[in-house]
């Protein structure tokens, strides 16, 4: 696969990951819940090897399917969705282990959270 595949289906990917998200917060709403936390976490695998995961807060803001072009290349023209930029800019993974990528986990994941007083 090369970078242009990679990319394409890492679009596809934050695609999914920002439906999964506005129906997690469209089902909160309904129930007028406020108070909680919303999450991704993803993770990025070689065959049986992570290589990366990390946590994105997705409250408030998303660059998750955003369409914005995230290359901060000076040589190459290529558009680079939002986790391709995040796997080499912000965790230094090397191109050869990016274009090894086979496998992409994520758990969109909220947190109600509650309080109630004792007293």
């Amino acid at each position: 696969m090369d970078l242009v595949q990679l990319n394409k289906k890492l679009i596809s990917i934050e695609k999914e990951i920002d439906e999964l998200v506005k129906k997690e917060k469209e089902f909160l709403k309904s129930k007028n819940l406020t108070d909680y936390e919303i999450y991704v976490d993803i993770g990025f695998f070689i065959g049986d090897d992570e290589i990366v995961s990390f946590k994105e807060s997705v409250k408030y803001f998303s660059n998750f399917n955003d369409k914005q072009n995230h290359n901060t290349s000076k040589f190459t023209n290529q558009h680079h969705c939002w986790l391709l930029h995040r796997l080499y800019d912000d965790f230094l993974i090397s191109w050869e282990d990016i274009l090894k990528i086979d496998c992409v986990w994520f758990d969109v994941v909220v947190k109600n959270q509650y309080k109630r007083k004792i007293i």
